[in-house]
């Protein structure tokens, strides 16, 4: 074989190797969110069989945690610091409201009505945090993509932000200006996010269809909708306390 065919030859059977690679990387990460999804959704039947209210369902970076009660949780593979520090804010008895983390160990608690516990978020959202902390602003959701815009919903219709999407500031804007009560609000880039108020509107980009169709039947019983968690695909919608329907 000559060299031109010899090097044709490796080219192929890289281009195999390398389509190899991905679908076992593909299979490897498929598995692990079919075992967190229903690890989640076993400790949801739980805790719906207890009737505890639950507030929150979150995973990233390999781990999960559901909120419920006034300042219960249930998580499996959580940063120690992260769990001690929601240990600490468990024995005050004060409510939890949101944990958010990523990969790179930033994390962020939001407890009480406007307490907080940080580590490596952005300056900016810090310092806003601070402040409405100093004027004592309820302080209800806040969120932050991969590529640190961030996002926070204070008292019943307010917002701080920076470098969200278009789109989704305008209609921030909207519902500011029309006395929305905030729920929830998260992005992941330009053209995908969703913002939840008024107990079971909302407004969105590129939301799965399935859920969307989901949200507007809840919606014809006056449902209360408590959070949307979404992975990929995937997702769950918490509903009247402790009901739930997911997308697997």
């Amino acid at each position: 074989m000559h060299l031109h065919g010899k090097y044709n030859f490796f080219i192929k059977n890289l281009a195999v190797f390398l389509a190899i690679c991905a679908l076992f990387i593909s299979h490897v990460f498929a598995q692990g969110t079919y075992k967190t999804l229903a690890a989640m959704e076993a400790e949801l039947k739980a805790l719906q069989n207890d009737k505890q209210n639950v507030k929150l369902v979150e995973s990233g970076a390999g781990a999960w945690v559901i909120l419920y009660g006034e300042n219960g949780y249930s998580q499996n593979n959580l940063p120690l610091h992260i769990s001690k520090k929601l240990d600490e804010i468990y024995t005050s008895n004060k409510n939890i409201k949101q944990i958010w983390w990523n990969e790179a160990g930033a994390n962020l608690i939001l407890y009480g009505n406007n307490s907080f516990s940080a580590y490596n978020i952005p300056k900016a959202m810090l310092n806003k945090l601070k402040e409405l902390n100093d004027k004592r602003k309820v302080i209800n959701f806040a969120w932050i993509n991969s590529d640190n815009a961030w996002l926070i919903l204070y008292e019943d219709s307010d917002f701080a932000c920076s470098n969200i999407p278009n789109a989704m500031m305008l209609e921030l804007k909207k519902l500011s200006d029309a006395k929305a009560k905030w729920i929830q609000a998260v992005f992941t880039n330009e053209t995908n996010w969703f913002v939840l108020y008024d107990k079971h509107k909302f407004v969105n980009s590129q939301m799965p269809i399935s859920l969307v169709s989901n949200i507007e039947s809840l919606a014809t019983t006056d449902a209360s909708i408590e959070y949307i968690y979404t992975l990929g695909k995937n997702w769950i919608l918490i509903y009247n306390s402790n009901q739930y329907v997911t997308s697997f």
